[in-house]
């Protein structure tokens, strides 16, 4: 006798009356079917309260932080605009430290170049060179309005995804002392994890100088990759505990010396900072992503496919799920890039417009009256105009 499936009972029957009862194995079958073909998007939707995203950001890095490997290899003589172009990174990136990466590119860059140059512990060695007056100035403020040490740290858990969103910063009090998470779980495997895990606890070995002295060093530090940095480290941290191969990168404070209130706290202003990547969706994060490529040319839907590990066709998709295309996410970050031209009045209004990418004034012109209403000239008397008031 004919079988046919049944919508009702998710099984194979005789007819719509005259139930077949499935095995365990045919039901398993539909199931898998069922989360093959029905429930494919719900696989990859990144779900949280009060967001309604389709696809997952893309992890992003201040260009400021790749700016710390290619000051390392500059100073002894490597070809870093050739890493650059081969990197598929943009070739101005080094002019726009504020501007936004992927993260995953730059972890292969900083990969490929430790490699090919045979630079032993360049992860270290790069992270050595950073210092708190390369983090954004968001990150700045918010840190110089932090009455006490525990606040300063608490302060930098809490803006940490201006500098990178792949990251979680935490603090936790053990004992006597409280132990300070820099964790990057999503690359924890990565074979170039070292690198941005030295920049992590470099930065905030930093950070917390300014509060326990410029001489201080951490009881211990932890680092998830089983790093081969072992002499440079011992060399800069003589009297530190380091552990490789842990489930956490961190770094330990005594609970006193973050009890003692900052050097120069700020007498005024707001420790409100501006809204990080880390709270963009997807569409946000790519459109980070583009900005920078605009100074040397129009990047392409298949090079920013390869930068987000997406197809094509994924990638457009995912974008018209929020109602985009990819022509409209470059259109808008080369008129954010021009926003941000217009604010510094030393540059000309039609310099501006080629920075920006755009390949004619006229063109500039309309892309201002259409996002904004007012003609380039218009919004900057304005924008002018408000910061006099203000």
């Amino acid at each position: 006798m004919k079988r046919i499936f049944c919508t009702d009972c998710m099984g194979l029957c005789c007819s719509a009356s005259d139930h077949y009862a499935p095995s365990l194995t045919e039901i398993a079958g539909w199931h898998i079917l069922c989360i093959f073909f029905k429930g494919v998007e719900q696989a990859i939707v990144e779900c949280q309260p009060g967001r309604n995203f389709w696809m997952k950001t893309i992890p992003l890095v201040r260009a400021a932080h790749l700016l710390t490997y290619t000051s390392s290899l500059r100073e002894i003589g490597a070809p870093v605009d050739r890493e650059l172009v081969r990197a598929k990174l943009p070739t101005m990136i080094e002019d726009c430290p504020d501007a936004y990466l992927s993260m995953p590119q730059v972890l292969e860059f900083v990969d490929q170049c430790s490699r090919d140059l045979n630079i032993v512990e360049f992860g270290h060695h790069a992270a050595l060179s950073a210092s708190i007056s390369g983090l954004s100035q968001n990150m700045q403020s918010a840190l110089l309005n932090a009455p006490t040490g525990l606040a300063l740290i608490q302060a930098f858990a809490a803006v940490a995804p201006i500098e990178n969103t792949a990251i979680s910063v935490g603090v936790q009090q053990e004992g006597s002392v409280y132990r300070i998470y820099f964790d990057l779980i999503d690359f924890r495997s990565h074979h170039a994890l070292a690198g941005p895990e030295w920049v992590a606890v470099h930065s905030s070995i930093e950070i917390l100088r300014s509060v326990c002295g410029a001489d201080w060093c951490p009881g211990e530090i932890t680092i998830m990759s089983h790093s081969a940095d072992h002499i440079s480290t011992e060399e800069a941290y003589p009297n530190t505990r380091i552990k490789f191969g842990q489930l956490h990168t961190s770094v330990t404070v005594p609970v006193t010396s973050l009890a003692v209130p900052c050097v120069s706290p700020a007498e005024n202003g707001s420790s409100e900072v501006t809204v990080s990547p880390g709270r963009i969706d997807f569409v946000g994060s790519l459109r980070r992503v583009v900005a920078p490529y605009l100074q040397d040319a129009y990047p392409s839907l298949n090079l920013m496919a390869e930068i987000t590990g997406l197809s094509r066709r994924t990638l457009q998709r995912a974008l018209a799920r929020h109602g985009k295309t990819y022509t409209a996410i470059v259109q808008e970050a080369r008129f954010e890039n021009a926003c941000a031209l217009l604010d510094d009045l030393g540059i000309r209004i039609i310099d501006v417009a080629f920075t920006a990418g755009y390949e004619h004034p006229q063109h500039f012109t309309r892309a201002f009256r259409k996002y904004t209403g007012l003609t380039p000239s218009q919004y900057r008397r304005r924008s002018s105009t408000e910061s006099s008031s203000t």
